[in-house]
């Protein structure tokens, strides 16, 4: 038997929200709870999931016949935007029309990190006394530290510096090499000469 959760997701305005994405669970008798599948709502906000009875019934309920007890949860790319009540002994087909009405723009956390680590250096500058500072110690430690941000985190640094990615190959089980350590080699020295 299959059951199929379906719906829209809105603004307060009657905007649809699309590209959020949705997740439907069952309420294992309030112990646990079991994944049923998800979706990404589409440009009319519309999502679909379909999942049969194999995906929430053990054993047990299977023997009972119980339905599923069903809710979602609605996320972007950062957070639980929506969670809905539990539906007890849902239907083969149920259907959520929600209204979010919290729906800030998405937030980048790795935007504007250069204004960031600048921030923090004038934090401790706020907090230190410099006429106790040894500047010259000081400056090459913060061009260090400035050098070692950029060098690792703007790939077009790394580039500058020729540094051509990770010292990984693609397909490390399929590159030939020995298996024999150090320590190896020296025991068994010692035992040949005993």
């Amino acid at each position: 038997m299959s059951y199929e959760i379906r719906g829209t997701l809105r603004d307060p305005k009657g905007n649809f929200l699309s590209k959020l994405f949705v997740e439907a669970f069952h309420s294992d008798l309030g112990l646990s709870e079991r994944y049923l599948g998800n979706s990404w709502t589409d440009a009319h906000g519309r999502f679909d999931i379909i999942f049969n009875e194999e995906a929430f019934e053990p054993l047990l309920e299977r023997i009972l016949r119980r339905r599923p007890d069903e809710h979602i949860v609605v996320r972007d790319a950062h957070r639980i935007l929506y969670k809905s009540e539990i539906r007890r002994g849902a239907n083969d087909l149920e259907s959520f029309d929600v209204v979010i009405n919290d729906t800030p723009a998405l937030y980048d956390p790795y935007s504007e990190s250069l204004q960031r680590e600048i921030a923090l250096f004038n934090e401790i500058g706020d907090t230190v006394d410099l006429s106790k500072v040894d500047l010259q110690r000081t400056t090459t430690q913060m061009l260090r530290a400035v050098s070692s941000w950029s060098y690792y985190t703007q790939p077009k640094v790394m580039e500058l510096y020729g540094y051509p990615g990770p010292q990984v190959p693609r397909n490390p089980k399929e590159v030939p090499h020995e298996h024999n350590l150090p320590w190896h080699s020296a025991s068994n020295e010692v035992e040949h000469l005993q």
